[in-house]
């Protein structure tokens, strides 16, 4: 159990300012904190850091004035990576303490994107949001936090497939769509395949759709991006065979916290 409260610690706290919109809680309620925080504790450390951020959030109407606000690295990106990391946090800070506030955080992002992947639905950046959703789908049992995830599956099938004539990650450019939908890169290994192990949950996976594809795609960019010499993986293509290597600590915990995370959910056969 401490182990995983250590991930979406982590998680929380790596996020930075990827808040959410609404005023959920004021810079003044931390500040006259009315719960005794201790940062000794996984507990005390991932309210501190949620409450942090989600006071400095900024509303969306400032951003649709302001796309990229200053001092921010939320920009266009409530359903972005950032947000997607630091909400699979608050999720685990809600099981963790029930506190409603925390669910209203999360319902705010999903009621505010339809609970769909922000913009792009084959990005792998772009689905980690997802994965808050479909824990919300886990409780709330709503087709609308389900039927865009199982869209966005589809739509990542039917593009790996067509993709075919590009089935080596290593003939990806670095920041090109075609490596982001490829998951050829650390972080992607993170972002992505917990919504696949979701669904294979979630669904019952009765025609094995889900777990071929995460299988297909999660193990072959794994192993694409695994030095077996130092044991550690390289964050994309172009660290590949650099003399010395280069290696991506915060690129490694992304590989290793996604290890953990898709374990959990896929069941046991």
């Amino acid at each position: 159990m401490m182990s995983k409260k250590i991930i979406m610690t982590l998680c929380l706290l790596a996020s930075l300012k990827a808040g959410a919109v609404g005023g959920v809680i004021t810079v003044e309620s931390i500040q006259k904190r009315p719960y005794t925080v201790s940062l000794d504790t996984p507990e005390g450390c991932m309210r501190a850091a949620a409450d942090y951020q989600i006071a400095a959030i900024i509303p969306e109407e400032e951003l649709r004035r302001n796309p990229r606000p200053r001092h921010s690295w939320l920009g266009d990106n409530i359903g972005g990576w950032r947000s997607g990391t630091f909400h699979l946090g608050v999720f685990k800070l809600w099981e963790l303490t029930k506190d409603q506030k925390y669910m209203d955080q999360m319902m705010a992002i999903g009621n505010l994107r339809g609970f769909k992947p922000h913009p792009r639905m084959t990005a792998a950046d772009d689905l980690c949001i997802g994965q808050m959703y479909l824990r919300l789908y886990e409780l709330h049992q709503e087709a609308r936090m389900l039927e865009p995830m199982k869209e966005a599956a589809r739509l990542n099938a039917e593009k790996t497939a067509a993709r075919e004539k590009v089935r080596d990650p290593s003939t990806l450019a670095h920041g090109g769509k075609e490596e982001a939908d490829a998951w050829s890169f650390a972080d992607a290994l993170f972002m992505a395949p917990l919504n696949w192990a979701l669904l294979i949950k979630i669904t019952g996976d009765p025609d094995g759709t889900y777990a071929d594809y995460l299988e297909e795609i999660y193990k072959r960019n794994w192993d694409f991006l695994f030095d077996e010499t130092h044991q550690l993986y390289y964050r994309d293509v172009h660290r590949i065979g650099k003399n010395p290597p280069k290696f991506w600590g915060r690129g490694n915990g992304w590989v290793m916290g996604s290890l953990a995370l898709v374990l959990e959910k896929l069941p046991q056969d």
